[in-house]
Parts: C-alpha cells; sequence; structure tokens
C-alpha cells in the first residue's frame, strides 16, 4: 500500500488508489476517490483505497453550526399540512405547549403529548431554516428521534418551489420502522446516470442551475404511508393521534447540532429569512 501511495503522489492528477490481488497485486491509480470499498473482482474480500490529502480548494470547513441556545433563532416554523391530523404550530404556541426547548444543552422538538384532541389533530412542528442551500456537507448530530404509533420523523431538504425544485430525504421512517430510508425525489427532466457500483458516483443531469433548499424537520403523524402499519389503517390511527396523548411522550427530537461546512469560494447557499407560516 505504501508503494501506491508513492506512485500516486508522483502521478499527474492522482487522488486516490486502490489495491488488489490482480496478477499477483496491483495498485490503480484513480483521478475519482469512489468508490472507497468494493469487492476484489479478482481474489476473495475487499480491495483497498487510499486518499491522498485534499488540496485547499475541496478542503471543507465549517460555515454553519447550529446548536443550543440560539438553535430557534435562524429557523422558522411552517405547516405544510402533511396529514390530516398533523397541526403544525407557530412557535408561541410550540413554547406554550412545552413542544420546544433546551435540555442539557441539547436541543428538544417534540409533539404535545399531554392533552386530548378532537378531530382537530395533534399539535407538531415544523421547521426549516433561513438559509437556502445548493450545496456542502451536513452533520447531524442526535440523541433522540421520534418515535411511538403512527409517527412519521423526518429530517430532510425541499426547494422553495416543492416538488420541481426536488427534495432529499436524508432520516425518514415511520411508525414501528427498523431501519432508515434515504430518499432523492426530483422534478421532471432531472435523473440519476445508470451506475452499479456499491456508491453513487455518475452526476446529476437536468438544468443547469442548482435550486437552492432548506433543512427540514418535522414530525407527521397518519397519513396512507403510516397507515399501513396501523391495524384499522387511517381511521384507527386519526382516533389513536387525537385520543392518546401517553403514547408519545418519546415523540420528539434531541438534536446536539447540525454543522454545514462548504468549500472555499464555494458558499453554500444565501441567507433568506422567513416569517412563520409563509406570511
Amino acid at each position: 500500500m505504501s508503494q501506491c501511495c508513492q506512485l500516486c503522489q508522483q502521478k499527474l492528477g492522482c487522488r486516490a488508489y486502490t489495491w488488489d490481488s490482480f496478477n499477483g497485486g496491483t495498485c490503480w491509480l484513480k483521478s475519482a476517490t469512489q468508490p472507497l470499498s468494493k469487492v476484489d473482482p479478482h481474489g476473495s474480500g475487499y480491495s483497498i483505497t487510499g486518499i491522498l490529502s485534499p488540496s485547499a480548494n475541496e478542503t471543507y470547513t465549517l460555515n454553519q453550526t447550529y446548536a443550543a441556545p440560539n438553535f430557534f433563532d435562524t429557523w422558522h416554523f411552517d405547516d405544510w399540512g402533511l396529514t390530516n391530523v398533523t397541526k403544525d404550530v407557530d412557535k408561541q404556541t410550540a413554547q406554550n405547549l412545552g413542544m420546544i426547548g433546551y435540555q442539557n444543552g441539547k436541543v428538544y422538538i417534540g409533539l404535545d403529548h399531554k392533552n386530548v384532541y378532537n378531530t382537530t389533530g395533534r399539535p407538531s412542528i415544523m421547521l426549516q431554516t433561513n438559509y437556502l442551500y445548493n450545496s456542502g456537507l451536513f452533520v447531524l448530530s442526535l440523541d433522540h428521534m421520534p418515535t411511538g404509533p403512527g409517527t412519521w420523523p423526518a429530517f430532510w431538504t425541499a426547494g422553495p418551489n416543492w416538488p420541481n425544485h426536488g427534495e432529499i430525504d436524508i432520516l425518514e421512517g415511520v411508525s414501528n420502522m427498523t431501519s432508515n430510508l434515504v430518499t432523492i425525489h426530483v422534478g421532471d427532466n432531472c435523473y440519476e446516470k445508470a451506475n452499479d457500483s456499491m456508491f453513487f458516483t455518475g452526476t446529476w443531469n437536468g438544468e443547469k442551475t442548482k435550486p437552492n433548499q432548506t433543512i427540514i424537520f418535522d414530525i407527521a403523524l397518519c397519513g396512507s404511508w403510516v397507515s399501513q402499519f396501523i391495524p384499522g389503517g387511517e381511521a384507527a390511527c386519526e382516533e389513536m393521534v387525537n385520543k392518546h396523548p401517553e403514547l408519545y411522550t418519546e415523540a420528539y427530537w434531541l438534536i446536539n447540532y447540525v454543522k454545514v461546512f462548504c468549500k472555499p469560494n464555494e458558499p453554500c447557499g444565501f441567507y433568506e429569512p422567513k416569517c412563520e407560516f409563509q406570511c
């Protein structure tokens, strides 16, 4: 491996190298850094890949940190009417019901789990950043993700003209799912190039301009997808959400931080403050 590294350092344009068992051991010099891991096609196990230290133009640096004690100063509360019983509330209502706050230096965002409702739906929260991003490296550190019957929590991004400006579901699940579901939604004339490797190494085709997106936290309830996991379907789910607050004491986010990293000369996006509920 040390010989592979030396060869890459001496080769103009080489950014990474892979060693596998071909012909008794071969170094493959590459201009791309992905994929980092793949099955060795010439033997058993995996090939081994190394990456040269990136140049200054390719090094990500911290641009923004969303964390206590001023997390809620840099987001706006919104309501997309995602489901019949998801009633996203404004900041003042969320504070009055104890749905947001700080706990031991961490950010708390949760459902109202104290009150019974008839047909109005359970108060919830949708938060969006006041910054619109078109690039960047995003790091989320969590202590707790919302759980509970009929819950549909998500950490995602979306463009201002949804769905035409796209949606990236980064962390999402419903009800009693045990794994994360990562999804990319796009508008017309945008698609992913064919790629059959372990990691996506292609490019995106479509419009040359990059639509800006906000970061979003929300906790939706019920809906056609979620209700597939609830005996009795949508009606039973809505009844449970409205009448049984005790089931939603664990339906909260506990966030250490969200950090955004950008490359030099790539500002990631721009600041665009909004008032609550797109007023």
